[in-house]
């Protein structure tokens, strides 16, 4: 919808933000989180060399929650980008083999991966109590004592309960 009514950001800021929420099913792009209507949220310029320039468009733009998105710093943005390239782009179709998770922290699938290790460290998603609050999401998910098939109906008849979904996912080998 926002390539084919061709939104821009300066233009359309609140359009886009409706449309990528739903696109991202109302999750962080960064830190998997669901972002509740309550949150302050952001469209995030991934690369933020290209902010203000024609290359600046939906490949670049992602719903990410404010208070990531300002731990991650919008100060020396460019800087801090250029710190960590080569970057691993987070809709490469690789990432969720050379990323992976295990409780509440991601890792490299290959140590010598520099694209991933630079992602990891760009988003800080290890960092700042974000892999506790996985750990004690997932924790609860436990002590409720559900089955998967019974984890799976609730989850699916109670989205807005879902936090972390790839955390959900790999601890409890399930598909939402």
């Amino acid at each position: 919808m926002i390539v084919t009514q061709e939104l821009t950001y300066e233009k359309h800021k609140t359009q886009i933000k409706v449309v990528l929420l739903q696109e991202q099913n109302y999750f962080c792009a960064y830190t998997d989180d669901r972002i509740s209507p309550a949150f302050a949220k952001d469209i995030e310029h991934f690369n933020p060399t290209l902010k203000s320039t024609n290359a600046d468009n939906y490949h670049n733009w992602f719903m990410v929650s404010h208070e990531w998105n300002m731990h991650k710093g919008t100060k020396n943005a460019i800087s801090r980008w250029l710190k960590h390239q080569p970057l691993l782009l987070i809709t490469d179709d690789s990432l969720e083999s050379r990323i992976l998770y295990d409780g509440g922290y991601y890792f490299l699938d290959k140590i010598e991966d520099i694209e991933a290790d630079n992602l990891l460290k760009y988003l800080l998603i290890n960092d700042l109590g974000l892999p506790e609050e996985r750990q004690n999401y997932i924790k609860s998910l436990k002590d409720m004592g559900f089955s998967k098939e019974k984890l799976e109906q609730y989850l699916s008849n109670n989205p807005i309960q879902v936090r972390f979904p790839r955390a959900i996912e790999t601890e409890f080998n399930i598909k939402l």
